[in-house]
């Protein structure tokens, strides 16, 4: 049996990536599995074997989906909560993953140990980045003025290249504040930071007429602000599908989504415009037990962080 790494997304392994790749390679070598990688692959991993010109068994690729590769195999990409945990999934990665697709079974949340976790990521205020810069945990910049009882909404960066995403944002804006909501929004840190977390002029005047116009009427934060320090003050969180954030889980914070992420079916997942409103005045749909399974379920039985996480989850595939 052969397991082919494939370069179709990325040509190399970086100190992020490398430790991953190799913890699940030497899974894959203690199944019995030959190595094998694209030449193009800078990678100075496991020993590779000769795959004599024969079809792969399983393919790996990262960063990205099912309907853009040759040939179908899995799929790593980097997740939450903190910095080391990573999926692996036969559709893609983030949101392309199964459960995007197909609702999964919930373990009990009685069987799951995640309290210790989560009370330490809160304790911390440690989020996803994998750059320190951009990942100060208890050192992030100071949240000032945060109103209670808000309706946040948080921004990443892959949001801010889309024309359309610009538009649905600035009207679900616009709406909420014709119904007099308090509005907050979270421009993720790498919108107007540098990787080496100073702030970017070029990047922060490109969002200076955004913040020019939401002055007094949107309370915006954009440097390296926590979310452990807003949702506490947050009433309810509206997010789209390239957000991977899951703090808003960690604090029972009822969750409103308009596209399709892979917990869609644990939240409020509207379809039309008109639906907000109506979903924030009336918070009767939250079932604060589905959403904390979903999560309980992605960090403990679905999400890898380690060498028995992943012979777990390749178990799923039978591989």
């Amino acid at each position: 049996m052969i397991c082919h790494f494939s370069s179709h997304s990325k040509v190399n392994y970086n100190s992020t990536w490398a430790p991953i790749m190799n913890m699940i390679a030497k899974e894959f070598s203690r199944r019995g599995y030959i190595l094998t990688k694209d030449n193009e692959l800078m990678w100075r991993g496991p020993d590779f074997g000769n795959g004599m010109g024969r079809t792969p068994d399983v393919v790996i690729y990262t960063n990205c989906n099912k309907s853009v590769t040759p040939q179908r195999g899995l799929y790593v990409g980097l997740q939450g909560p903190i910095p080391g945990y990573f999926s692996i999934d036969s559709v893609g990665v983030w949101p392309h993953l199964e459960q995007t697709y197909q609702e999964p079974t919930y373990p009990d949340i009685r069987d799951t140990d995640i309290d210790s976790l989560v009370n330490n990521i809160k304790k911390s205020k440690i989020n996803h980045y994998n750059n320190k810069h951009l990942n100060k945990g208890s050192d992030s910049d100071v949240v000032i003025d945060c109103p209670k009882d808000h309706v946040l909404l948080i921004m990443n960066a892959g949001d801010i290249n889309w024309s359309n995403t610009w538009t649905r944002f600035a009207n679900i804006v616009n709406n909420l504040l014709a119904y007099d909501q308090k509005v907050v929004v979270k421009f993720e840190p790498e919108i107007t930071l540098d990787s080496d977390g100073n702030v970017d002029k070029t990047k922060k005047q490109n969002m200076e007429t955004l913040f020019k116009q939401f002055e007094g009427h949107v309370k915006c934060y954009w440097n390296s602000e926590s979310l452990h320090d807003i949702l506490p003050k947050t009433k309810v969180c509206i997010m789209d599908d390239s957000v991977y954030n899951l703090e808003p889980f960690m604090y029972d914070v009822p969750i409103i989504t308009h596209m399709a992420p892979p917990y869609r079916h644990s939240v409020k997942q509207i379809y039309h415009e008109h639906e907000l409103i109506p979903a924030i005045n009336d918070l009767s749909w939250f079932d604060v037990e589905k959403q904390r399974s979903w999560f309980n379920w992605y960090v403990t039985s679905y999400l890898c962080n380690d060498e028995s996480s992943i012979r777990r989850r390749l178990e799923d595939f039978q591989v």
